[in-house]
């Protein structure tokens, strides 16, 4: 049985109504969107604050995400001033180092329950934007990072479900004129002029995709050099419904 149900792919794939015809296809699993509040592995709004300095700060126990002994995880929408400690902006290697420690606590808590999990983003997405997208690290040490959470979770025998379009630009274009206008902004500004849009000299919408190709790319022949089970759907819109998916390629 597979313990663990991950899917990714680019935005406007369908990745959130997949997962959540999943979850409705399968009552007993427990899925949590990419921005849960109470997400093992997926932070958003989240601060990592050293044990040294939350002294500090005061923090109310249910912005409390997770305790270490050297440090905490905190939500911050209410504590602005550590919006600074956020997890997604620190160098990648600490913030790797700090994720593979998540990975492992939920996994040896998911291996002793008898609960199938459903996360989107969390394999591949979030590796990505960070390293690649916003940082521009070397691919290796990206693909280091996504193999090491593959072998924290093969115990839990998971899959990968990859959704994706033939045409990115044509997908990418569809999703950003579904979007409020803040979303369009803020999703092509990250894109286009973090690190690996400026040294590529990227602008734009175009630069946009042109970075979402290179992701798409890259992603695939990560996710073809993993030791666990995926399974590719190219699910474009004028195709089969979310639950027909699911129904076609899902069994637990």
């Amino acid at each position: 049985m597979h313990k663990l149900i991950l899917v990714e792919g680019l935005p406007g794939t369908g990745k959130s109504s997949f997962s959540e015809a999943i979850a409705d296809a399968y009552l007993s699993i427990k899925y949590y969107h990419e921005a849960a509040a109470n997400h093992p592995v997926d932070f958003d709004m989240t601060a990592w604050v050293p044990l040294a300095q939350l002294e500090s700060f005061t923090i109310a126990e249910e912005c409390i995400v997770d305790r270490f002994e050297d440090g905490w995880f905190v939500r911050y929408e209410n504590i602005p001033e550590l919006q600074a400690f956020d997890i997604y902006e620190m160098p990648f290697a600490q913030h790797t180092a700090l994720m593979l420690r998540r990975w492992e606590r939920f996994a040896a808590k998911a291996l002793a329950e008898d609960t199938v999990y459903l996360f989107d983003c969390a394999l591949l997405q979030n590796p990505f934007t960070i390293g690649m997208i916003s940082q521009n690290v070397p691919h290796e040490e990206i693909e280091a990072y996504i193999q090491s959470i593959a072998a924290i979770i093969q115990p839990l025998n998971p899959v990968v479900y990859y959704l994706s379009h033939q045409n990115v630009k044509q997908s990418f274009l569809d999703v950003y004129k579904e979007r409020p206008e803040g979303w369009q902004h803020g999703f092509v500004a990250y894109y286009a002029q973090r690190a690996y849009g400026k040294i590529h000299d990227l602008n734009g919408i175009d630069g946009t995709v042109t970075v979402l190709e290179e992701r798409k790319r890259r992603e695939v022949e990560v996710l073809g050099k993993l030791p666990i089970t995926s399974i590719s759907i190219n699910n474009e819109r004028t195709e089969k419904t979310p639950r027909e998916l699911v129904e076609q390629y899902v069994f637990l």
